[in-house]
Protein backbone atom coordinates (compact mmCIF):
# COMPACT_ATOMS: atom_id res chain seq x y z
CA UNK A 1 0.00 0.00 0.00
CA UNK A 2 1.21 3.24 -1.14
CA UNK A 3 1.84 5.79 2.30
CA UNK A 4 -0.46 9.03 1.51
CA UNK A 5 -1.37 12.15 3.95
CA UNK A 6 -3.84 10.28 5.69
CA UNK A 7 -1.76 7.53 6.40
CA UNK A 8 0.90 10.00 7.96
CA UNK A 9 -1.25 12.20 9.90
CA UNK A 10 -2.99 8.83 11.50
CA UNK A 11 0.29 7.62 12.18
CA UNK A 12 1.99 11.01 13.61
CA UNK A 13 -1.58 11.21 15.60
CA UNK A 14 -1.20 7.43 17.48
CA UNK A 15 2.74 8.55 18.09
CA UNK A 16 1.72 11.47 19.89
CA UNK A 17 -1.13 9.54 22.20
CA UNK A 18 2.25 6.73 22.32
CA UNK A 19 4.19 9.42 23.65
CA UNK A 20 1.75 10.73 26.48
CA UNK A 21 0.88 7.62 27.76
CA UNK A 22 5.02 6.55 28.09
CA UNK A 23 5.07 7.65 32.15
CA UNK A 24 1.53 6.06 33.28
CA UNK A 25 1.89 2.72 31.46
CA UNK A 26 4.66 0.43 31.01
CA UNK A 27 5.67 -0.61 27.88
CA UNK A 28 3.71 -4.36 28.34
CA UNK A 29 0.92 -2.54 29.04
CA UNK A 30 1.15 -0.26 25.93
CA UNK A 31 1.29 -3.59 23.12
CA UNK A 32 -1.14 -5.38 25.22
CA UNK A 33 -3.61 -2.10 24.84
CA UNK A 34 -2.38 -1.58 20.42
CA UNK A 35 -2.97 -5.58 20.32
CA UNK A 36 -6.41 -4.89 21.82
CA UNK A 37 -6.92 -2.61 19.25
CA UNK A 38 -5.18 -3.86 16.04
CA UNK A 39 -7.83 -7.03 16.78
CA UNK A 40 -11.09 -4.45 16.84
CA UNK A 41 -9.49 -3.12 13.71
CA UNK A 42 -9.14 -6.33 12.28
CA UNK A 43 -12.82 -7.48 13.15
CA UNK A 44 -13.80 -4.13 11.70
CA UNK A 45 -12.87 -4.73 7.98
CA UNK A 46 -15.23 -5.89 5.39
CA UNK A 47 -15.07 -10.12 5.93
CA UNK A 48 -16.49 -10.14 2.06
CA UNK A 49 -13.06 -8.56 0.98
CA UNK A 50 -10.58 -9.32 3.56
CA UNK A 51 -9.52 -12.87 4.97
CA UNK A 52 -8.11 -13.35 8.29
CA UNK A 53 -5.15 -14.61 6.87
CA UNK A 54 -4.75 -11.34 5.00
CA UNK A 55 -5.40 -9.25 7.34
CA UNK A 56 -2.91 -11.35 9.58
CA UNK A 57 -0.44 -10.57 6.87
CA UNK A 58 -0.97 -7.10 6.52
CA UNK A 59 -0.55 -6.62 10.50
CA UNK A 60 2.88 -8.84 10.40
CA UNK A 61 4.15 -6.81 7.33
CA UNK A 62 3.81 -3.53 8.89
CA UNK A 63 4.60 -4.60 12.43
CA UNK A 64 8.34 -5.73 10.68
CA UNK A 65 7.95 -1.93 9.02
CA UNK A 66 7.60 -0.28 12.12
CA UNK A 67 10.66 -2.52 14.08
CA UNK A 68 12.66 -1.38 11.72
CA UNK A 69 11.80 2.49 11.31
CA UNK A 70 12.15 2.53 15.03
CA UNK A 71 15.19 0.64 15.27
CA UNK A 72 16.83 2.94 12.89
CA UNK A 73 15.52 6.07 15.03
CA UNK A 74 17.61 4.48 18.14
CA UNK A 75 20.77 3.68 16.27
CA UNK A 76 20.67 7.05 14.90
CA UNK A 77 19.58 9.44 18.16
CA UNK A 78 21.17 7.00 20.75
CA UNK A 79 24.86 5.99 19.41
CA UNK A 80 24.35 2.51 19.31
CA UNK A 81 23.84 2.47 23.46
CA UNK A 82 19.89 1.37 23.02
Amino acid sequence: MQTNKHHAAFKSAVEKIIEEFTKPLEAPEMLAVSAQITGMLMALQDQNTMTVDRATDIVAHNMGIGSKLILADLMDHTAGTA
